[in-house]
């Protein structure tokens, strides 16, 4: 169907001729919405290879190929006049909070930096919490003591009690806790959607 334009036709439209215009316009509307072909792709999976890369494939068949997963880097508590890489993570001694860096930059006030989104909350230490003491990788050969932060495969744990060569994703909820917002272990999907911040 054919819009009728005023301006060509000369005269006022008619009742019908107005109906028949917008009944044209839904369908053209219609046509978008429920042609995929004629909108943009999107994502359509996510798929985790190997623990370390993140395989993004759209809906329309494209691969966008693997992206690699970020590793959180403990930088201890978190100080002034320091530069921070995207992935670096900190306790902020005033809050006890653990946050992980989510735009490189030299720091400044941690308030400011935060309100700018420079930092993510990743780790709620809840009132009257103790600050987690951030001890970088895990190792097998470390002895840790409660309360003591680790990295693992990516993820954040917290030491619940004192011991060394406890695996943490194979001693959690004995010896280790992952942590995360609210208490929440950090979820896959938390950090793909880290990574699509990263990537904007």
């Amino acid at each position: 169907m054919t819009i009728t334009y005023r301006s060509v036709k000369g005269s006022p439209l008619t009742t019908t001729e107005l109906d028949n215009n917008f009944h044209d316009l839904d369908d053209r509307l219609v046509d978008i919405e429920t042609d995929s072909s004629l909108r943009g792709e999107s994502i359509d999976t996510i798929t985790l290879v190997d623990d370390i890369e993140l395989n993004i494939l759209g809906d329309k068949g494209t691969n966008y190929g693997n992206f690699a997963m970020p590793r959180f880097t403990p930088q201890g508590n978190w100080a002034t006049a320091t530069d921070y890489a995207i992935a670096d993570t900190v306790v902020y001694d005033t809050d006890g909070n653990g946050y992980a860096c989510n735009e490189a930059h030299t720091s400044g006030t941690f308030a400011t930096d935060l309100a700018a989104g420079k930092w993510v909350k990743i780790v709620d230490s809840g009132d009257n919490a103790d600050p987690i003491s951030w001890q970088g990788d895990w190792s097998s050969l470390t002895a840790y003591s409660q309360g003591d932060g680790v990295t693992y495969n990516g993820k954040l744990y917290a030491a619940l009690q004192a011991g060394t060569n406890q695996q943490p994703d194979t001693t959690e909820g004995t010896y280790w806790d992952a942590i995360g917002i609210d208490g929440d272990p950090v979820t896959r999907e938390e950090v793909e959607q880290m990574i699509f911040e990263l990537m904007e």
